[in-house]
């Protein structure tokens, strides 16, 4: 394994593992203890049963206590539920479905509200952890054509990376960040977005939203991994040792978060322990 598998292992794929372990967990003590009536597809990652069972099951039944209780058990992050949220209504095609889809997400026990300011800004408001707002990136980059056309065409789910390298060719004076974010329940997962310092704002293309970036870091729970201006983001890349890696576009800016990461290591540090960052600053 390469230096930089062996960095995306130990901060990103071995917790993958380890949250749907952990999801395993929940679902065996739910159906057991709880309720078994509900079936669930095999050919799914615990993770993914997790999801389905919450937003088609458990959010529609007498089942919520229980369930967050259980989850609770297992120091589940309860911001995470904001963040699928976003998401969920970042992603949300049909707009006729909007209201449904709002009340569904008030089932959660840390969202409280969920309101949609002058049509164009969402606030949901969280008695634990404060209020959150976002606009959605279609209607803010509305005059953009070639970047609305990619929001409407694109499948924006799990490719944050690729998306923070396209807009880098379009924006040259904001900042493309990769980050270490909080998981489910342990460790972290790298997140890739655009940031325009002038206006303090963070583009997150996966959800399709723009967030005041003290909020968006807040909610994330951001480490800071990788932050280059877009107009140097081609430069650095070619000094980036690619060698051993498959240098694909959407995968770019990961990677050189990743390299970033190399330099940083001590040299005589082991990655079976913990892998040292710093910030790459501006």
């Amino acid at each position: 394994m390469d230096i930089y598998n062996q960095i995306l292992d130990e901060n990103e794929l071995k917790y993958h593992k380890i949250n749907d372990e952990i999801f395993k967990e929940v679902l065996t003590e739910f159906f057991e203890k709880v309720d078994s009536s509900y079936e669930l597809k095999s050919d799914m990652d615990y993770t993914d049963k997790f999801l389905v069972l919450l937003n088609e099951y458990i959010y529609h039944s007498n089942y919520i206590v229980p369930f967050y209780e259980i989850l609770k058990k297992y120091h589940y992050n309860m911001k995470q539920e904001i963040k699928d949220a976003i998401f969920e209504l970042g992603n949300l095609r049909k707009t006729s479905r909007n209201s449904k889809l709002i009340k569904k997400l008030l089932n959660s026990p840390v969202i409280q509200d969920i309101s949609l300011k002058e049509r164009k800004k969402y606030e949901i408001y969280s008695e634990k952890y404060g209020t959150f707002s976002f606009e959605l990136a279609s209607k803010y980059f509305r005059k953009n054509s070639e970047l609305k056309d990619y929001i409407s065409s694109t499948v924006l789910a799990q490719e944050c990376h690729s998306h923070a390298y396209y807009m880098s060719k379009i924006f040259k004076d904001y900042y493309a960040i990769t980050s270490l974010c909080r998981y489910y329940f342990k460790g972290n997962y790298y997140h890739s977005y655009t940031y325009d310092k002038d206006s303090n704002l963070i583009f997150d293309l996966c959800s399709n939203a723009v967030f005041i970036k003290d909020e968006f870091d807040d909610l994330f729970e951001t480490n800071e991994i990788l932050v280059v201006k877009n107009k140097d983001l081609e430069e650095q890349l070619s000094i980036a040792d690619f060698n051993s890696i498959q240098p694909e576009s959407r995968r770019k800016l990961l990677r050189l978060a990743l390299f970033k990461q190399s330099l940083n290591l001590e040299p005589d540090k082991n990655l079976d322990k913990k892998v040292y960052t710093k910030t790459i600053h501006k």
